[in-house]
This record gives structure tokens, C-alpha cells and sequence, in this order.
């Protein structure tokens, strides 16, 4: 990972639901456990839309987000576990992590 900080990760389970969240840095929004509940659901469904709209038939789920204030990366498990680390803008190298963080997960 090259860049900026990493500000959270969340991790919600095959219907949407948060199963974990972690904040990384001191700038990530600090938020009560409704609206966490809330954000991860909302990602979740973000992801299933954009896949929807897509103009290509059967395409990749969403894997990349890029705003002013941060950027966002999915990968979603076989298992059908979606992760999702938040990170400030420039930041390089999420999916990576991503799966690395996976694969120690799994060996569990």
C-alpha cells in the first residue's frame, strides 16, 4: 500500500448486513452503530445497483470508488463476504491488501 491512510474497514456479510467495522485513523468519520449498520448496508446495495446499471452484460461487481474525500475498495469473497476498506484520496493498493487480508482470514 502506497499513498495516503487508511480510515476504515467494513465488512458485511451475503445479505448486506455488517458483521465488522473498524475505524484506522483519528479523520474517520465517527459514526453511532445504527448509522454503521446504515453505511454498510447502503454500500452493499450500492455495489448491486451499479452492477445492475452496467451497459455490459455480466459484468465484475463493484471494485473501486474514487470521491473528493476518500477512496473506496470492495472485494467480494467467495464465501459471498463483501470487504470494503476506505482510504484517503491517492491512496494505492487496497485490493491488494484486500485479498491479503482475506487469505490470513481463511487460514483460520
Amino acid at each position: 500500500m502506497s499513498g495516503g491512510r487508511l480510515l476504515a474497514l467494513y465488512i458485511n456479510n451475503k445479505s448486506g448486513g455488517l458483521i465488522y467495522q473498524r475505524n484506522f485513523a483519528a479523520s474517520a468519520a465517527k459514526l453511532r452503530d445504527n448509522d454503521q449498520l446504515t453505511v454498510a448496508s447502503m454500500l452493499s446495495s450500492i455495489a448491486l445497483i451499479l452492477q445492475e446499471l452496467s451497459p455490459v452484460s455480466r459484468s465484475r461487481p463493484m471494485s473501486s470508488l474514487e470521491a473528493n474525500g476518500f477512496v473506496l475498495s470492495c472485494f467480494d469473497v467467495p464465501t459471498g463476504l463483501k470487504m470494503v476498506l476506505l482510504a484517503e484520496p491517492g491512496t494505492q493498493g487496497l485490493e491488494l491488501l484486500l485479498k491479503a487480508g482475506y487469505s490470513l482470514f481463511k487460514k483460520k
